[in-house]
């Protein structure tokens, strides 16, 4: 083999290299930008980073069978704040889940004492929650537990369930503070299903 040769085939094994090298790059920036994109555009990511008045799923991630029932724990955090009321007003695609079951009552552990609504409106694939009177009193400290979904995977795909939420209002996603009436509620982290 001659030296040029040798040295051509240097060359080239560096090019592809190099090559292999900048595609990599480029494919961890776009799986970063699209995971990103998706957490803006869903809510998802970094809970409680910087808002604490916060509304949000458990797992916030889950990978399910079709066919297969699941749950998913509804929580919120709003410490050093005494919460008098919540709504969780949360986005579904009844194609593919059916809501099984709404758990919230302070008989099965969560915050409120009376839930005045538990709905599921498969032609507007909303999910209307209403709790009021909490069991505890005085400020809060730590996440509570505000209701548990129910579901049954239905068809395979990737989904979100997302909260209906804009910061102040009251007719959306609420976490209502007692001595003032207001929708203290800053943040929402939805979910993300993946059915097989």
């Amino acid at each position: 083999m001659k030296r040029a040769d040798f040295s051509e085939i240097i060359r080239v094994g560096i090019v592809i290299l190099i090559l292999l090298f900048l595609l990599g790059i480029l494919f961890l920036l776009r799986i970063k930008s699209s995971q990103r994109l998706f957490q803006i555009q869903n809510g998802v990511g970094g809970r409680l980073m910087d808002a604490t008045e916060t509304m949000f799923f458990l797992p916030e991630k889950k990978s399910v069978k079709e066919g297969e029932e699941f749950e998913l724990t509804i929580l919120f955090q709003a410490d050093k704040k005494i919460i008098n009321g919540a709504d969780a007003v949360i986005f579904y695609d009844p194609e593919a889940f059916e809501i099984t079951n709404i758990q919230a009552s302070a008989q099965t552990g969560e915050y409120f004492k009376s839930y005045l609504k538990k709905k599921v409106d498969k032609d507007k694939k909303i999910i209307k929650i209403t709790g009021y009177q909490p069991k505890e009193s005085g400020a809060l400290s730590g996440e509570k537990r505000f209701a548990t979904l129910k579901l049954k995977a239905k068809k395979k795909g990737f989904y979100t369930l997302s909260f209906d939420f804009a910061a102040g209002t009251t007719n959306r996603s609420t976490l209502v503070e007692k001595e003032t009436g207001k929708n203290l509620l800053k943040k929402v982290i939805g979910a993300e299903i993946e059915v097989k």
